[in-house]
């Protein structure tokens, strides 16, 4: 938007001549344009005025400016009309940035530098800019191009302009704005002094100023030469191996802190313990900004340095961190995907499958462990990165279809990354990898859960020839979940003429179970199968019924039992507690062995006490489960291991084939090996102890499942004190219950409370969960290696000097009671006295009252004189006794008073002596 400046006004007719204006002049008034005559006297033919508001409003010197509306032409006419005249032109800040040449950005332009410094205009967009059109002038807006040098000032247009791409404009409106680039060099007296001009499009190319082109003041402050740099940000992590991993921002600054530029002959050198690499010199760095990139093969922390070269030498330099952390290295059995539903499996997986996930299932989390979960295998990754990346065209990860995430795991070599991708339908995948997983990328599928599989519940049944055998199948989906309605299953039965046929469909219920009862008709013993068809719902015709799953057997006895099969003699001999969690010595577990029962018949074997049941080639604790379920095999026979937690009886109960046999074995702690199971400790001792007397304190050792620990030596348990007492006598050794005494004399004058503290040493004290001194052993939790009791002590010396001082206490109180009672009693007696002379002298008064009434009717004025004398004393005297009944009174208020103060003394030291009294029995008892 452009103004001008009124000259001189009246009214319209009566305007003031200004013969050397020619143009328009812009007023307040109706948007008619008035010009020539109709002005008045004085005007030329050229003057004009536009009026918007009444020209009365106008005022000398008042500025006025043209609205949007108002044709360009007009408002450019009028400004070079005040130009001629030697009017400033004056820029509003208006809406400058669509209608006007305005100064976007000055980059950094060092004094004398004659490469220049970038200075960056806007105009309004589709305004046609070429390099011959930019010209300086004065900063005044006057003059001709090129007249812009000052003693004090030198500017020079180097290069060729450069217009910023459509759509790229940094500083203006993208829609409302073009930007073009021009090269500086200025010249200035001193170094930081600030050059003032302008900046024209010449159109005409007549080398002058005219209305219709735009123009704008151009303020430049010059910086010196180089004298700091800055390398930011100061410290960034990247993973081993990445090239040019992190980007580090390079700034140079004169010795004022301005940024500046480098010349020719001045750069910089990269470099540090971290591999730097990028160009830093008065090229790249012509805005005063640069950027080096830095990576390492090695982990640790590495350093990133810019160290001046050339002129600059040496002399001005920085430094910033890499933080460079070890990638680990991630296999299959490290790995797992987690989900609500997925398919993934360490042990069916590799890295470069196809896996799927439930289509329901938002969040997905990918957990990197040790192998099986437990240490030390995997300890080799504690502390190194896993960087992740995802990548989809079907869902979004925070909005983008490619993303790289990072995982630091901790000192066990875990972590864990959790990410909710957007978009997921069924039928949507994406992928992940890692420079840790080897075997390329792997697909997550989401898929909707569907009947996948089916197994009864036993491989063999044994059923009373004639009977009914009960057959429960389970239907699961592709991601091992029960699924029920619509899946449908069939039994086909085979084998036994009289019962061979198809069952019907039995739609599965919700748990994803379905039942058959199956009758026998036959009459004698046998065997028959069955296979089992899996349908999708009941319009699946087909099913699997081309491939069946795998059913039973059923045996038919006349007994309906199978095959009486017998247990090895398990109770001779004992085993320990494995303490160590794996099985792996003779003395820690018992094999069962069990023979001749039913050929392929499931068999459970259950046991109590905190036992555990190990099958196959399982010896850790955390495989165990205190009942377990194996399929003898085609002799009959099978075997598993038992182990035990606590020591005592443990009854083990073998079922198979409808019969059911016991056994009994015995855990016991082994007294030359026990010591080093000691993992928890606790420690009792009194609620309170006398002083000068000695308190006795028991450590009670346990191993990881409860057991006492006898045997462990006393330099194993350091007890401490701290408070007014000594450590004393300490037993050597704990007994058959774990148990040690330690003894602490308390000092004679005690009277604060003391606290003993015992910690284990050795053993597996201080053992993390799931670990015995850093050594895997999974199951177990943390070791409580320390413990303490805080005992209350008393001085029984101070309790009885406590208990006389209370007695001394409560008779004074009663003897200052006892006064205070007698004082209650005088003073009641004077209350009495004074009341009876009050009572006395009122029924004086009432009786010479009635004698002087009655004198008065007899007009006996003699008489009636000397009784209103007499009358007149006793008032008097009244008087005073009343005021003595008063004072009295007080006296017995006062006095009551004291003795309700005495009696709450007196209440109050009887509760102290009963409360010493109650201390002393208690510290005695």
């Amino acid at each position: 938007m452009t103004s001008a400046t009124v000259i001189a006004w009246q009214k319209v007719k009566n305007i003031k001549a200004a013969t050397q204006v020619t143009g328009s002049l812009l007023c307040r008034s109706s948007r008619q344009v008035l010009s020539g005559p109709a002005l008045g006297p004085g005007l030329g033919a050229g003057w004009s005025v536009l009026c918007r508001a009444s020209p009365n409003n106008l005022q000398k010197g008042s500025i006025f400016m043209n609205s949007s509306g108002i044709k360009r032409g007009l408002a450019t006419t009028a400004v070079s009309a005040l130009a001629v005249a030697g009017i400033p032109f004056i820029a509003s800040s208006a809406s400058a940035s669509d209608t006007a040449l305005t100064v976007a950005n000055v980059g950094p332009v060092r004094d004398g530098n004659a490469d220049g410094g970038t200075v960056v205009f806007s105009v309004p967009q589709g305004a046609t800019v070429n390099d011959a059109q930019v010209k300086l002038i004065r900063s005044d807006l006057t003059g001709v191009a090129d007249n812009q040098n000052t003693p004090s000032q030198t500017i020079d247009k180097v290069g060729t302009i450069t217009k910023t791409a459509e759509g790229s404009e940094k500083y203006g409106s993208k829609t409302a704005t073009d930007e073009f680039s021009v090269q500086l060099a200025v010249d200035t007296a001193p170094t930081g002094a600030t050059a003032e001009f302008a900046v024209f499009i010449d159109l005409n190319n007549n080398d002058a100023v005219d209305a219709n082109e735009l123009r704008t003041p151009v303020s430049i402050t010059t910086a010196g030469a180089p004298a700091a740099v800055e390398v930011s940000p100061d410290s960034q992590t990247t993973a081993t191996g990445i090239a040019n991993a992190k980007d580090y921002t390079v700034t140079v600054k004169d010795s004022s802190g301005k940024v500046t530029q480098l010349v020719a002959g001045e750069s910089f050198t990269p470099g540090g313990t971290a591999t730097v690499s990028g160009t830093l010199d008065e090229t790249t760095m012509a805005d005063g900004v640069g950027t080096v990139s830095a990576y390492s093969a090695t982990d640790g922390t590495k350093t990133v340095t810019v160290t001046g070269a050339g002129a600059i030498a040496n002399t001005v330099k920085d430094s910033a961190d890499l933080i460079v952390i070890a990638q680990a290295d991630i296999d299959e059995d490290e790995f797992d995907l987690v989900t609500g539903a997925d398919t993934w499996g360490s042990a069916t997986n590799s890295f470069g499958d196809t896996v799927q996930v439930r289509v329901d299932q938002g969040a997905v989390t990918f957990e990197f462990m040790s192998k099986d979960n437990v240490l030390p295998a995997g300890a080799d990754d504690a502390n190194k990165v896993v960087l992740l990346t995802v990548k989809s065209a079907d869902v979004k990860f925070g909005g983008k279809a490619e993303q790289t995430y990072s995982v630091v795991l901790d000192a066990d070599g875990k972590g864990s990354l959790t990410v909710n991708p957007t978009g997921v339908v069924a039928g949507a995948e994406f992928t992940f990898e890692s420079p840790s997983m080897a075997g390329g990328p792997t697909t997550v599928e989401y898929a909707r859960a569907e009947a996948d599989s089916v197994k009864p519940d036993a491989s063999v049944y044994v059923t009373k020839v004639g009977g009914t055998t009960q057959v429960v199948v389970s239907v699961v989906d592709q991601f091992g979940n029960p699924i029920g309605s619509p899946a449908q299953v069939q039994l086909v039965r085979s084998g036994r003429a009289a019962n061979a046929g198809s069952t019907g469909r039995v739609t599965v219920g919700a748990d994803g179970k379905a039942t058959f009862n199956l009758a026998d008709a036959g009459t004698s013993a046998g065997t028959e199968s069955f296979s089992i068809n899996l349908f999708a719902d009941q319009f699946d015709g087909a099913g699997n019924a081309g491939n069946p799953f795998a059913g039973g057997t059923i045996n038919y006895t006349a007994d309906g039992l199978g095959g009486d099969f017998a247990l090895n003699d398990v109770s001779t001999g004992t085993i320990v507690p494995l303490t160590d969690t794996d099985a792996n010595a003779a003395a820690e577990f018992k094999t069962l062995d069990i023979t001749g029962g039913t050929a392929n018949a499931p068999a459970t074997i259950s046991v109590d006490n905190g036992a555990l049941v190990l099958t196959g080639t399982d010896t850790a604790l955390s495989k165990g489960a205190a009942s377990k379920q194996i399929t003898l095999d085609g002799a009959g026979d099978g075997s598993v291991k038992i182990v035990g937690t606590t020591t005592g009886l443990v009854t083990v109960t073998v079922t198979s084939a409808g019969r059911t046999k016991t056994e009994t074995l015995t855990v016991k702690q082994d007294a030359t090996t026990v010591a080093a199971t000691a993992r928890n400790v606790e420690l009792e001792g009194p609620e309170s102890a006398e002083a000068g007397d000695v308190a006795t304190y028991t450590a009670t050792v346990t191993d990881a499942f409860g057991n006492p620990v006898p045997g462990v030596a006393a330099g194993d348990l350091t007890f401490t004190v701290s408070g007014p007492g000594n450590l004393q006598n300490k037993e050597t050794v704990t007994d058959a219950d774990g148990e040690l005494e330690q003894t602490v004399l308390l000092t004679d004058n005690a009277n604060s409370d003391i606290t003993v503290t015992v910690t284990g040493q050795n053993g597996q004290f201080g053992s993390k969960a799931d670990e015995i001194n850093g050594a895997a052993a999974k199951g177990l939790t943390a070791s409580q290696k320390t413990d303490s009791v805080t005992s209350d002590v008393v001085n029984i010396e101070e309790l009885e000097q406590a208990v006389e001082d209370a007695e001394e206490a409560l008779a004074e109180a009663q003897a200052e009671l006892a006064v205070a009672q007698g004082n209650l009693d005088v003073a009641a007696a004077e209350l009495a006295v004074a009341q009876a002379n009050v009572d006395s002298l009122t029924a004086k008064k009432q009786a010479l009252r009635q004698k002087l009434n009655k004198a008065k009717a007899k007009g006996n004025k003699q008489k009636a004189k000397t009784t209103r004398k007499k009358l007149r004393n006793v008032k008097r005297n009244l008087r005073a006794a009343q005021d003595d009944l008063t004072i009295a009174t007080t006296k017995v208020d006062a006095a009551q008073r004291i003795v309700e103060i005495r009696e709450g003394d007196v209440a109050d030291a009887e509760a102290d002596l009963a409360e010493a009294e109650q201390n002393l029995e208690d510290a005695q008892s």
